[in-house]
């Protein structure tokens, strides 16, 4: 009797462990397919089309692109993308943007996209049919825990353009656009750089731009801040047109009206968040700004001052 006991206590024990081999490759067998399919569906064209049509109900306009492809080791690449908002003012298009996740950091709320190139972004904007200020609504408020997502990412533009038509039909490009960018969690140091041209009326600028900010060590994932920052930052402007950037001057509602030439060499850094030093030089001709609705101008015929504060 016992002998019968313990041999069928034996048998439930190999069919126990038979069981639990049986669920373990199951599951080790549907993580593998998970694994596959999940690139596989993505890339295809169904999936395409799945997540466009998704973002096309949750924006205001239409987007497309010809290709996407995502490999688990290769990233996700998008190729000739494009959108078009409803109003018809802003159109975007870009030949491709390459991007490499680090998809276990993305799992836990980080936004971690390692390297990113994004190649030839051209982007139009056009403020002609542009509803009048006041029918403008304010914009909401970002939620607190929104304020808590760490990005980090080395992110490259190559051969960007940005073109601008203001209300009175005057045409200002950002051409040439070339710039790195990699952001950092508070309290490494992020950096950037930049190089650009800005064209308008036959006239062309050379602007460059670069730094290195540390922000202030906080919280995890409470994001960042410059209260406390390090920042080292440079920019070298030649002889630009201000009333060229009036554009840009509408674009952000600023009532300000510039004229005349000017050229800026500066370096500056910033400890605790405060200017600790701006050493350069200024310089400009046939200087005159206007600001408010009386516009009140000033004026200068040349401007040169060396600053050193």
């Amino acid at each position: 009797m016992k002998a019968e006991k313990s041999s069928q206590h034996k048998r439930r024990k190999k069919t126990g462990r038979r069981i639990l081999i049986i669920v373990s490759a199951l599951v080790a067998v549907l993580i593998v397919f998970v694994f596959l399919l999940v690139p596989v569906l993505v890339s295809s064209e169904k999936g395409r089309q799945i997540i466009l049509s998704k973002i096309n109900q949750s924006i205001d306009g239409r987007a497309d692109f010809a290709d996407l492809s995502m490999g688990w080791f290769k990233g996700i690449r998008i190729a000739d993308l494009s959108f078009d908002d409803t109003a018809g003012q802003i159109s975007l298009k870009v030949k491709q943007i390459a991007t490499e996740p680090h998809y276990a950091s993305l799992l836990t709320g980080n936004l971690a996209f390692g390297q990113t190139t994004i190649d030839q972004p051209r982007v139009r904007i056009n403020l002609k049919d542009r509803p009048p200020a006041e029918t403008v609504t304010t914009t909401k408020k970002v939620p607190k825990e929104a304020a808590g997502i760490a990005l980090v990412t080395d992110i490259t533009v190559n051969d960007g353009n940005v073109k601008v038509t203001d209300t009175d039909d005057k045409t200002v490009e950002l051409a040439q656009i070339n710039s790195n960018i990699n952001l950092r969690p508070s309290g490494k140091q992020s950096s950037f750089d930049l190089n650009m041209v800005v064209a308008a009326d036959d006239k062309q600028s050379q602007v460059q731009a670069d730094g290195r900010i540390t922000p202030a060590k906080t919280k995890e994932k409470s994001g960042w801040t410059f209260k406390g920052a390090e920042c080292d930052i440079g920019i070298n402007v030649e002889d630009i047109d201000l009333e060229s950037l009036q554009p840009f001057l509408d674009m952000a509602g600023v009532d300000i009206e510039a004229k005349g030439n000017i050229s800026v060499d500066l370096q500056s850094r910033f400890i605790d968040g405060q200017i600790d030093n701006i050493t350069g030089t200024v310089k400009g001709t046939q200087l005159e700004i206007g600001t408010g609705q009386n516009q009140e101008k000033i004026q200068t015929s040349v401007l040169d001052v060396d600053l050193k504060l």
